[in-house]
């Protein structure tokens, strides 16, 4: 696997890969995409439960992008038959919420949105904002986001369970990590995401 830090570092990887002799041994990039098909949200539930280690895990500012040639369907007014892509700003809610919005209103395929999630344990504890998108044909991104912690201005831990809402994650404090730490943390879920996917395919396989 190879990590990348910007879009426009995907066409210098390929050039590097070009340069490994020999032919026979050199790598392949195959890079990651949902598909574009009823399929996709699904999919986007398995990738959701894969970053967040199956834990708590929220959703918010989606993306969703229409993906049919223009042409009018029954039941879609004429809005929707010529939208290409809606952005919304929301406060967080769960993933099945964005989903309903885009199959139902939008008659779209979500391409973008802030997910959060719990990473650590005890008083290592962060709440984690990354931003996961993939546009038409473009291969998946996951970016860093932001880092809260359950405790108070004064490192004291905030009383009850703080729910991955827009009230919980206002009332947390921001997290300094390092650009280090951000890296790996990102790292770590796309080693969750592949081996969600290695998962999905031995399974399909069976």
């Amino acid at each position: 696997m190879v990590e990348i830090r910007h879009a426009t570092d995907l066409e210098q990887v390929h050039k590097w890969v070009a340069r490994l002799p020999p032919n026979a041994e050199r790598w392949s990039i195959t890079p990651f995409a949902l598909l574009d098909d009823d399929t996709r949200h699904e999919e986007i539930r398995e990738l959701a439960r894969a970053l967040g280690s199956g834990g708590e895990v929220s959703v918010a500012h989606p993306n969703s992008e229409r993906v049919c040639d223009g042409t009018s369907e029954p039941d879609v007014d004429e809005f929707v038959t010529n939208m290409k892509e809606a952005r919304y700003s929301t406060r967080i809610q769960s993933l099945d919420s964005l989903i309903q919005r885009a199959e139902q209103v939008d008659h779209s395929v979500l391409s973008a949105f802030d997910l959060y999630h719990w990473e650590g344990n005890g008083s290592g504890r962060a709440a984690i904002r990354v931003r996961v998108k993939q546009h038409d044909t473009d291969p998946l991104t996951i970016a860093w986001g932001a880092a809260r912690q359950p405790h108070d201005a004064a490192g004291v831990p905030l009383p009850g369970n703080v729910l991955l809402d827009s009230d919980g994650w206002d009332v947390m404090t921001s997290a300094t990590w390092s650009e280090d730490q951000r890296m790996v943390h990102l790292h770590r879920l796309c080693l969750r995401l592949i081996a969600a996917t290695h998962h999905a395919a031995n399974a399909a396989a069976a």
